[in-house]
């Protein structure tokens, strides 16, 4: 089943600067695009699922699809596994906008990004280390959801 195009305004925090105070200290986030490989089909813009994540890397082990277009705090289960949170360490986009990966629920903290329909290995930051995943992009039209 072919979805539509489903976008939101960009999340600025992730990728830049986010000032604490008037003048005071300076937190930044870093933001790396891991994308490696083509999206297979069972995750990619014509499947059913936004986004996937692997156990281990490579696209191997246990597999989380999302047919939800954001997680702000990811719950959910590997199978025998355990907890997807902090346990991935590969990804793959299934839509047709970048998807992020952040440490932090709330998309926040260090983040992984993925170009559309693109997987690839979390980088040292985010493997095993990953709470929060979510379409975020504001280019090639893709406006309208916001996390």
């Amino acid at each position: 089943m072919k979805r539509k195009l489903v976008s939101m305004v960009g999340l600025a925090a992730a990728a830049g600067t986010l000032m604490v105070g008037a003048g005071a200290t300076q937190a930044s986030a870093d933001s790396a695009n891991v994308s490696s490989w083509n999206s297979p089909a069972s995750c990619n813009s014509v499947s059913a699922y936004w986004f996937c994540l692997y156990y281990h890397q490579n696209q191997q082990g246990s597999v989380w699809r999302s047919t939800s277009p954001k997680v702000s705090t990811i719950t959910a289960l590997f199978g025998a596994d355990g907890p997807v949170r902090n346990n991935a360490a590969s990804a793959d986009n299934g839509s047709l906008c970048n998807v992020g990966i952040w440490v932090f629920p709330g998309y926040s903290g260090d983040s992984d990004f993925l170009s559309p329909n693109r997987g690839g290995n979390l980088g040292p930051a985010l493997r095993n280390h990953e709470a929060s995943i979510a379409i975020d992009d504001h280019s090639s039209g893709c406006v309208g959801l916001s996390i």
